[in-house]
This record gives structure tokens, sequence and C-alpha cells, in this order.
């Protein structure tokens, strides 16, 4: 490929003058007359924006500099026409957070809990947490998930409980194929937080409180 040399560029611009020779021409923020076409549209609105804002701002001091003389006379001058207002949707949120600070609060002194006593694992540290990666942590989909059942002996055995993934590798026998998690049996020590503490067994049918025998009447 043949590299453009300086005699290239001036036949390129001679061209280009060439062109645009009967377009209408406008002034640009440098002085230069700049020909109005669709490739230039873009530079003239932001030239415009820009003069529009200058006048804008302009205006504004001047009246900020009117206003500042009357207050120094001791004139009443009124609300300041300049200042920002707070929109709607600013003061629909500052209401809703104020609100809601005061709901929790309220719960707090009342019954001991911000959230009323309400449970939910959404409103626990610990749910929120586990969504901190650490670079310790691995995100499991379903199908990933049962590719740990205990099937494949090399490979760990994965509980989901809650959105928490355990590794109960140590209870294959327990949570691996035919497995019986409730089945009673000494949960291993990496079990522990999985498997809730087991209830006495309880008769099907118990027993009645025994009667107390009559005394049998003589004939």
């Amino acid at each position: 490929m043949n590299e453009l040399t300086e005699a290239d560029y001036v036949q390129a611009r001679k061209d280009a003058a060439e062109e645009t020779k009967d377009l209408p021409r406008r002034k640009d923020a440098l002085g230069r007359m700049v020909p109005v076409k669709k490739a230039n549209k873009p530079y003239f609105v932001y030239q415009d924006y820009k003069k529009k804002q200058a006048e804008e701002a302009e205006a504004k001091a001047e009246r900020q500099r009117i206003r500042a003389e009357k207050i120094a006379r001791g004139e009443e001058v009124g609300p300041d026409p300049d200042e920002e207002k707070p929109s709607a949707a600013g003061s629909i949120f500052k209401i809703f957070v104020i609100g809601l600070l005061m709901t929790l609060y309220a719960g707090y002194f009342v019954s001991g809990d911000p959230f009323w006593g309400y449970e939910n694992k959404w409103l626990t540290v610990r749910h929120w947490a586990s969504f901190i990666p650490d670079g310790t942590q691995k995100m499991y989909t379903e199908l990933q998930l049962s590719k740990y059942d205990g099937t494949d002996p090399e490979k760990p055995v994965l509980l989901a409980i809650d959105g928490i993934v355990y590794d109960v590798s140590e209870g294959r026998r327990t949570y691996g194929p035919g497995g019986t998690p409730c089945d009673g049996s000494k949960p291993q020590k990496d079990e522990t937080p999985l498997v809730g503490p087991q209830l006495p067994p309880v008769a099907a049918n118990p027993d009645p409180k025994p009667k107390q025998q009559q005394p049998k009447k003589e004939l």
C-alpha cells in the first residue's frame, strides 16, 4: 500500500473545497466559515448548545448582581428565581426513606427487633454475605450441582440448603445414592450444621394410663 504524500493531502483539500463551493456557509466559534452540510450538523448543534448555555449563565449572573444590589439597599426582593427547587421524585423518595427509618426504629423499641419479629432469609446478614465473593466461593447451577450427588466416588458430595452449598463428603453413605439423612444415624462432624437434633422415638400407639382396678363385690 502506497503512503500518502503531502501533495496528496493538498489535492484532497482542493477537491473538498471544489465539492462544497456552492454550499451555504456559517461561521463557527473560531470565526471560520464552515460549509453547512449533513456531516457538519452535529458540530453546529453542539455549537448552538454551548452558545445558549453561555447566554443563560450570563443572564443569571446579571440577575444575581441586581438582586445583591437590592438586598444591599434594604429593598424587598422576594424569592430567588434562580434557586433550584427539589423535584417531586426526590421529595417522594425522601418521605419513603424517613418513613422506613421510623418503622425500623419503632420496631426496635417496641418489640426489640427492627423487623417486628418477621423472619426471612433476605433479612439476615449471613444470606447477604453469601453474595460477596471471598476468593473461595463458587457459584453452581442446578445442572452443575447434580454432578456432585455422590454417584462418582472421585467427586465430593455437595448439598445445597437455602442457596448455600455445603461439602458433606464425609457423610457420603448418608447423603449419597440410597442414603437416608433422617434415619437417626449419628451425624458426622461436617454434617452438624445440616442435620438438626434428632427427636426421641415415640410409639405409634402409646399405652393409655392404666385404670385403677375396682374391688370385686362378694355375693
